[in-house]
């Protein structure tokens, strides 16, 4: 399969789990730098997800580029998120990852700037909370909202927030930046400064998947529309994707 300019591919595996024999299997295809920087993760469940999340993303990476899913080179930017950065000659796919409790998604697209978000639904969120992270438009959608839909609302703000910072290679700035994102359509609104007419140039989706809620945001080289491809992988599916050797002999672990 090949990504062209107007799509965008996103898979999703469910991660409640993970058995030791796929996590080294998935380990074999990541790269030394992949390696040491899960190692360094304080918790085997943060370094279970992050071993899951980038196996997923260069199958992904395999699945649009057309290129084995080991011989795609992933840095990290100076803002700490993950982008292709080769083989030379290819056209590099942007990229982008996340990975919460019970689930990892990446995304992937050709000559457009994308983002991807997604967070655990988990409970009530605090009003405080709210109040220290939502632009005052989007407090007040939370806030006149049913007490039973407040979380969800929540979560879609703030995965359509991180999605956007993500694609647009940003960091989070609070107590307000300034943008502020509207649902139904999910829409992102510039309230003053040089963005403020390029509203247009995203485009923002917002879906759940039983106890998750996603967000993408692609910022397309032109005013196209764009298709979002979305896949969800099971964990010996990718296991069997990624040609990973049943037989193979793993030092380590994680």
């Amino acid at each position: 399969m090949s990504s062209a300019s107007d799509e965008v591919s996103v898979w999703t595996m469910a991660a409640p789990s993970f058995g030791s024999r796929n996590l080294d299997l998935w380990r074999s295809v990541l790269s030394v730098e992949e390696t040491a920087r899960a190692q360094q993760l304080f918790s085997a469940a943060d370094r279970a997800n992050y071993v899951a999340a980038r196996a997923l993303l260069r199958n992904l990476l395999q699945a649009v580029g057309g290129l084995p899913a080991r011989a795609w080179e992933i840095s990290i930017t100076d803002s700490g998120k993950p982008a292709v950065a080769g083989p030379h000659g290819a056209p590099l796919p942007q990229i982008s990852v996340t990975h919460t409790d019970g689930l990892v998604a990446c995304a992937a697209g050709i000559d457009v700037a994308v983002g991807i978000d997604a967070e655990s639904t988990r409970g009530k969120i605090p009003v405080e909370v709210a109040e220290a992270t939502l632009a005052p438009d989007e407090l007040r959608d939370f806030t006149a909202a049913p007490a039973d839909r407040r979380e969800e609302i929540f979560l879609r703000l703030w995965t359509l927030r991180e999605a956007y910072i993500k694609a647009a290679g940003l960091d989070l700035h609070f107590p307000h930046e300034n943008f502020c994102f509207g649902l139904d359509p999910p829409r992102i609104t510039f309230l003053d400064g040089p963005d403020s007419g390029r509203s247009s140039e995203w485009r923002l989706f917002n879906w759940s998947t039983g106890r998750h809620i996603l967000s993408l945001a692609v910022r397309p080289t032109g005013r196209q529309s764009i298709a979002v491809n979305r896949r969800q992988i099971g964990q010996d599916e990718l296991t069997a994707m990624l040609g990973c050797d049943s037989d193979l002999a793993i030092d380590g672990t994680l």
